[in-house]
């Protein structure tokens, strides 16, 4: 595909460079005619990945996040057999999923999910939350919810009237858009601000480096849309093909007005799971299916998109069908 990969941290983005700091070459610059930043996202904490535990440093290659998920587990084996406390704190999404798997592949170890909220799952429909607040509450899950959790560890446990626990941030979602601090499109949460031809923007709304630089999928912010996108892969999908779409626009016609919009409004698709035999299918605010059905749904969606991405057929296929709305 003709890709130069590059290991390392960009420190700072300006206008027609990167400043990139590589454990193989050191600091170096990396001229570009366009850039695209997508970033994403992470919880609290040094994790490069959501949930984690692990060190940054430990998960810079995919052995070092197998061993650090590897022990993980045996982390979570060592609490079941002592009898010790899991505590997850968020019960959206993330929290509220690693929960029901936690409590299916170790189901005597007690799980504490902790949430500011008075549910979970706040984002999504009541019926959706119903549904996953019984299912947690008829499996053994510890709800606290609706309470004060101080930052530091020691008095979170005392809040919650809990001596000693392994705990886990789900929640207090974080940007890395630091490095594009200088082109003056990163509003106050830290996300990146784009137009909807996906355009890197500043506060007055101009576009940062001439229109040059793109940002997509969980560290944008779109301006002019009639909805806030959530931050998983059907939104940024939809950037993606925008980006893409914009970038061989400009690439035959440099400074082309002729760009393409990403939609003000896209569909709202989630499949939240519950273990591995239950799952709640929300489209648009409305729970379509739960149960066996949409256990088969989220599957499907896992291993045709997987072979979409190592470009095999079937994959490729299905997911060539799929508009993003």
């Amino acid at each position: 595909m003709r890709v130069n990969h590059i290991k390392g941290r960009v420190v700072r983005l300006s206008e027609r460079s990167a400043q990139v700091d590589s454990p193989v070459h050191g600091l170096m610059a990396v001229d570009f005619d366009y850039a695209v930043v997508a970033v994403g996202s992470q919880y609290a904490g040094n994790s490069l990945w959501k949930v984690s535990g692990a060190a940054e440093a430990d998960e810079l290659s995919l052995i070092g996040r197998r061993k650090s998920l590897e022990a993980m587990r045996q982390n979570l084996e060592d609490l079941e057999k002592e009898q010790k406390t899991l505590v997850l704190l968020g019960a959206g999404l993330v929290g509220v999923e690693l929960a029901a798997e936690v409590k299916h592949y170790f189901p005597t170890l007690r799980v504490v999910l902790a949430d500011r909220s008075q549910t979970v799952l706040p984002v999504l429909p009541k019926d959706a939350q119903d549904y996953a607040q019984t299912w947690l509450k008829e499996h053994g899950v510890d709800l606290r919810l609706g309470c004060e959790l101080p930052r530091d560890e020691t008095a979170l446990l005392k809040a919650l009237e809990i001596d000693e626990a392994k705990v886990l941030l789900c929640a207090g979602l974080g940007f890395h858009a630091g490095m594009a601090a200088t082109l003056e499109c990163v509003d106050a949460s830290g996300q990146i601000t784009t137009n909807r031809f996906m355009q890197c923007i500043d506060s007055k709304g101009h576009p940062s480096a001439d229109g040059r630089i793109f940002a997509l999928g969980d560290c944008v912010n779109v301006r002019g849309t009639e909805m806030r996108f959530t931050k998983d892969i059907y939104p940024a999908e939809a950037m993606a093909n925008v980006v893409v779409s914009n970038l061989r626009r400009l690439r035959n016609d440099p400074g082309s007005a002729n760009l393409e919009e990403l939609s003000s409004r896209l569909q709202e698709i989630t499949l939240c799971s519950l273990g591995p035999t239950d799952c709640i299918f929300v489209r648009n605010g409305g729970v379509v299916t739960t149960g066996w059905i949409a256990v088969q749904m989220k599957h499907q969606v896992e291993v045709t998109k997987m072979g979409e991405m190592r470009q095999e057929m079937w994959g490729s296929f299905v997911w060539s069908l799929v508009p993003h709305w």
